[in-house]
């Protein structure tokens, strides 16, 4: 009988699969999300990447709905540096009261809250 080897979640042969496929992320469990409807999960794309660091926040207790300390704990999973936590969190205290949606925004909270962060990123580190 021959024995089967499993590979971890995430470890999969690049130069052999298409690391953008949205089957093939949901199969192997991971985090890359389509944020820009385009039918990849580009981890070059801005848009992709910002909705797969949500997802991967919201999978670790960072949502609104959770704990200052368990946002602070999600942001640290993310990266573990608490200089890039504080900073984080000093952006995420300002956007709870210096943050107003656009008039006909009809997007649900979610998409509203990616598409201020691109547009801050745009903004600060000159993307475009």
């Amino acid at each position: 009988m021959a024995v089967r080897h499993r590979r971890p979640k995430g470890d999969v042969p690049e130069d052999e699969i298409d690391l953008t496929d949205l089957a093939l992320i949901e199969q192997y469990g991971g985090l890359g999300r389509d944020g820009n409807n385009d039918g990849q999960a580009n981890p070059h794309s801005l848009v992709d990447s910002a909705h797969a660091a949500a997802y991967y926040l919201s999978e670790h207790g960072g949502t609104t709905a959770d704990s200052t300390d368990s946002i602070r704990n999600a942001i640290f999973e993310y990266n573990r540096s608490e200089q890039y936590v504080n900073d984080v969190m000093s952006f995420y205290e300002s956007y709870q009261t210096d943050v107003s949606y656009l008039p006909d925004d009809k997007a649900s909270a979610t998409q509203q809250v990616a598409r201020y962060t691109i547009r801050y990123l745009e903004w600060f580190a000159g993307w475009v």
